[in-house]
């Protein structure tokens, strides 16, 4: 059985492209290995997905492997050893106050800085409700308009009878019926005290 031809052009179903990249990516790693070995050749392949994710593999150190590069093309990719180590702790830096923002890894962060985490976690919160207010009176008034223009009469709609508000409010009330197997409460049955 001969397998057909593959129409180089981007996959529009997300299972499936993630499916591909992952088989592929995996292929081209391992293409990339063989290459290495049977050559003698050093090997460095760095893939990033659609979402971010970077996936790397190198037949040495990949390290060794872009310094090797840089000096080569005459690119310089970093500048040295302490910019590329700045940028390392810098990154987990930040990722460890991501963490703490999310409520994790607190116990070795002092009472100092867990005060200054409480209130900025705070004013988020407050600006999160004040959004969410924002939004919903936003939405309540996009619906009272509609009511207004439509003049929708909800009691009609939902109960089947009308009934006027005693307050004189522009709202319907239902109408309630007594089931028949309920007896009269006004009726003589009960008048008998």
């Amino acid at each position: 059985m001969v397998r057909g031809k593959i129409q180089m052009k981007a996959i529009e179903n997300q299972i499936s492209r993630q499916v591909t990249f992952s088989k592929r990516r995996k292929g081209l790693f391992k293409k990339a290995n063989e290459l290495s070995v049977l050559c003698d050749a050093q090997v460095a392949a760095i893939v990033f997905s659609s979402t971010g994710k970077v996936f790397e593999n190198a037949s040495c150190s990949m390290k060794s492997i872009i310094e090797r590069y840089s000096t080569v093309s005459g690119l310089q990719l970093c500048q040295n050893e302490y910019e590329f180590a700045t940028y390392g702790t810098e990154n987990e830096k930040l990722h460890a106050k991501l963490r703490n923002l999310q409520g994790e890894d607190l116990e070795l962060v002092p009472l100092i800085e867990l005060d200054q985490l409480q209130q900025t976690l705070e004013l988020a919160t407050r600006k999160v409700r004040e959004r969410k207010v924002l939004g919903l009176e936003q939405q309540l008034t996009f619906l009272n308009q509609k009511v207004a223009e439509n003049h929708y009469d909800y009691g009609q709609i939902f109960y089947g009878a009308k009934e006027v508000n005693p307050i004189g409010n522009a709202f319907t009330l239902p109408k309630f019926y007594v089931q028949p197997i309920q007896p009269n409460l006004n009726s003589s049955e009960y008048d008998k005290n």
